[in-house]
């Protein structure tokens, strides 16, 4: 247990309290990746704090006691599009694995990205996937810097065979999103992977997935359910990394191909890039 007092750090004073019952690694551990916690600083009140700013005071605390920052960590959700089916190698080139190595060549060296994908599950499967959700929700932990959720299902939720609605999806979507966010993750949607354009692909079920992707892009957004969207049919992403409904980026009318699983990774890191930085 450190004492009230003050700690110079890079030349800086820093007034702080530190509340009973808190060690300093204690203290790391639960500020980081929260704006409210059971201290407060000379002056000021870390509830009306910014929350870059604190985190930015607790690295500086951090560092000058020694302690490593904690990795950042990204758990991905959702089918066979999250696990990487018809790549020749999922483990290496599904896009959780692509964004993982392009965020350790970018200098996060303890990125760590789970890959919570499941071939052939539809949006129910995944909401009521009880040990699934437990799983994922364990992985939580406010010893990671960052700790981000990216959910995107409903593909095979909205094929003929499965004949569910754009309606339904969302109900679903909202579940999943709104159960991590109330496990303690920063939470992102991504859109649906678009069918390959030049397989002329059924106008209703792509009617649905334009509505889910909508959905994501603006009513999740706005209502909170997630804090952004990766959204892999923007004009700005085309120009970037290519047309995802041309058939290039396509291993059949519904998956993509490794080409398409490299596209979206970088897609992935460069929106996650400036929320780490």
């Amino acid at each position: 247990m450190i004492d009230p007092g003050t700690l110079k750090v890079e030349g800086a004073t820093i007034p702080y309290v530190v509340a009973s019952g808190y060690g300093i690694g204690e203290f790391i551990d639960n500020f980081r990746g929260t704006a409210e916690v059971d201290l407060a600083w000379a002056g000021f009140s870390t509830r009306s704090t910014p929350l870059r700013r604190a985190q930015d005071i607790i690295r500086r605390i951090a560092d000058a006691f020694g302690f490593a920052p904690r990795p950042v960590r990204i758990e991905a959700h959702g089918d066979s599009i999250t696990f990487g089916s018809n790549a020749a190698d999922p483990a290496t080139q599904s896009y959780p694995a692509i964004l993982q190595g392009a965020l350790v060549t970018a200098g996060f060296t303890g990125m760590i990205v789970n890959n919570h994908g499941n071939p052939g599950w539809t949006t129910d499967m995944l909401v009521d996937a009880g040990e699934l959700a437990t799983q994922i929700d364990g992985h939580f932990s406010r010893r990671y810097r960052h700790h981000f959720y990216i959910g995107m299902a409903g593909t095979n939720d909205i094929k003929p065979v499965n004949h569910a609605s754009a309606e339904h999806v969302i109900d679903n979507l909202t579940t999943m999103f709104s159960g991590r966010r109330a496990a303690g993750f920063r939470t992102f949607g991504m859109t649906l992977f678009p069918y390959d354009a030049s397989l002329s692909p059924d106008a209703t079920v792509d009617g649905k997935r334009r509505a889910i992707n909508t959905w994501v892009r603006t009513t999740a957004l706005d209502q909170g359910l997630v804090e952004g969207v990766i959204d892999l049919e923007s004009e700005v992403n085309a120009a970037l990394y290519g047309d995802m409904n041309l058939h290039a980026f396509h291993s059949d009318d519904t998956h993509p191909n490794e080409a398409g699983y490299e596209a979206m990774g970088l897609m992935a890191r460069d929106f996650f890039l400036p929320l780490m930085a």
